[in-house]
């Protein structure tokens, strides 16, 4: 399972997890910083969730 931050250009801002999980109910919290942990500017961003079987894409916006 993937989770990536991308930008509205679709630039790939942040990874947030890369890795495989067990079943069952997890959580995950982004501290709104760019790959290099500078903090990212206000905007809306693209949150994608990739497993082998489904992608799913959410918006955030970001207010500062």
């Amino acid at each position: 399972m993937t989770i990536d931050v991308f930008d509205l250009s679709g630039r790939k801002i942040r990874t947030l997890l890369n890795s495989e999980l067990q079943g069952g109910e997890h959580s995950l919290e982004w501290n709104l910083t760019d790959g290099n942990d500078r903090a990212v500017p206000a905007g809306i961003y693209h949150i994608r969730l990739s497993t082998p079987g489904c992608t799913a894409v959410e918006s955030l916006m970001v207010l500062r």
